[in-house]
């Protein structure tokens, strides 16, 4: 079955002990990485989304935007990553049109919560990041800390596993369902291009609202790194890519150690 539970569990049963995240804020391996989206899958059961059911993302690009899509993937949830630099109300307007149960939203945006066409969600929101940046608001933190991890759910492969919308270039943008099937697929055809390793760390700079970003599927599959730049530009790009080099070298994890102590794909 191509279903991206059955990618992770892969993942974790054959690459556990590799790092799985390089970020400012966490440093995971695959097994560890495991049993987090494991925990953020119970809380949006606990959240009430059900199999087959949508939630958004307004957010910029993060490991806890990653570890959300995850859980969704895992919990046969349906996460709509949503482009933060529309207005609110064309947002709105997509958290109408996809029939989304709760928003998850960056801290850096819940002041849009304040305008009119988003004020009615604000029941409905979770702050993506810790209690400190929320505002009154429920967090991603606190709800995962209180919530139980749950066994992946048996996806089908022609299920919905994601869903974007377009730009709407010519009009209202639209949702495109994208299936497991669809996800997986697309990860096989570009294997032979992107010739992904385990030792590799992929870099999340392309917003993870846009299709682009289901490329890191294939990344996953072979057990790489996975980092991540909330907003691209030239000097963050440069600084983040410094930033995880010296992670590596600084042996944070010991897991990354042991990336470092085999031979390069080259030797």
């Amino acid at each position: 079955m191509l279903t991206l539970p059955s990618v992770l569990q892969n993942t974790i049963r054959l690459y556990g002990a590799k790092p799985a995240i390089i970020d400012s804020e966490y440093q995971w391996s695959w097994a560890e990485y495991g049993t987090e989206i494991a925990r953020s899958a119970g809380m949006l059961r606990k959240l009430g989304i059900e199999p087959g059911q949508r939630f958004a993302i307004v957010c910029r690009n993060s490991a806890r935007q990653g570890e959300l899509i995850y859980a969704a993937y895992w919990s046969d949830t349906i996460p709509v990553p949503i482009n933060y630099r529309l207005a609110p109300g064309e947002i709105a307007a997509i958290l109408s049109d996809s029939e989304s149960h709760t928003l998850f939203i960056d801290p850096a945006f819940v002041s849009m919560l304040d305008d009119p066409h988003l004020a009615p969600w604000r029941e409905r929101t979770v702050v993506l990041g810790p209690d400190k940046d929320a505002g009154g608001l429920a967090t991603f933190d606190g709800l995962k800390a209180a919530a139980d991890a749950i066994d992946p759910t048996d996806a089908d492969e022609n299920d919905d596993a994601l869903m974007l919308y377009t730009g709407g270039t010519t009009g209202a943008g639209k949702g495109v369902r994208i299936t497991h099937r669809n996800i997986v697929s697309n990860a096989l055809q570009i294997m032979r291009v992107m010739n992904p390793h385990e030792n590799d760390v992929y870099m999340h700079t392309t917003p993870m609202f846009h299709a682009a970003e289901v490329k890191s599927t294939i990344f996953t599959m072979f057990g790489a790194s996975h980092c991540y730049l909330p907003e691209f530009t030239p000097t963050d790009f440069l600084a983040a890519v410094e930033r995880y080099r010296a992670t590596v070298v600084g042996l944070v994890p010991t897991t990354i150690q042991r990336v470092l102590d085999e031979p390069s794909r080259d030797d």
